[in-house]
């Protein structure tokens, strides 16, 4: 792919356990290359966004626990969008992640996981993804620009 690829990812409210809001309601996951600081990384409010960069000298890495089952690639004013699954209470790998993104100089992933399931011999398992392509999105990348022109969009996609 050509241009600057940046992976969003929108981050749930979750549920409000307590009035407080002092129950946790999100799981990043982290590897021992990851790093918080690097500018590739933005942490918004209600995004997290991972931007390629030719440049880059070090990989990066995060995964999650990722309830909201959707997550976006731009590259060039084209957004593929991912759906993915999340069954609360099941087991994943990586302590949990049913989502996970990583960087270099050479590329941008997007990945989901499945949980862990045994398999007998001759079995099989399914991890199904739903893919889309939205053209003219864009290039800017902040909750804002988000909200406004990718958000929208996803949603009316994932209730089809």
């Amino acid at each position: 792919m050509t241009g600057v690829q940046t992976c969003a990812l929108p981050i749930s409210p979750g549920e409000a356990r307590d009035l407080r809001g002092f129950v946790a309601n999100q799981t990043l996951i982290f590897w021992p290359f990851t790093d918080l600081g690097d500018t590739r990384l933005r942490w918004g409010t209600r995004y997290i966004t991972l931007r390629q960069d030719r440049d880059a000298t070090r990989p990066n890495k995060i995964g999650m626990a990722h309830e909201m089952c959707w997550v976006g690639y731009l590259n060039g004013g084209t957004l593929f969008v991912k759906g993915l699954g999340y069954e609360a209470g099941r087991v994943y790998a990586d302590r949990g992640s049913n989502f996970e993104t990583f960087t270099n100089k050479e590329m941008l992933e997007i990945e989901s996981l499945g949980p862990v399931q045994k398999i007998a011999p001759g079995g099989a398992i399914e991890q199904v993804e739903r893919w889309w392509l939205i053209r003219d999105i864009g290039s800017e990348t902040t909750d804002a620009a988000i909200d406004r022109n990718i958000r929208p969009k996803v949603e009316a996609l994932l209730r089809k």
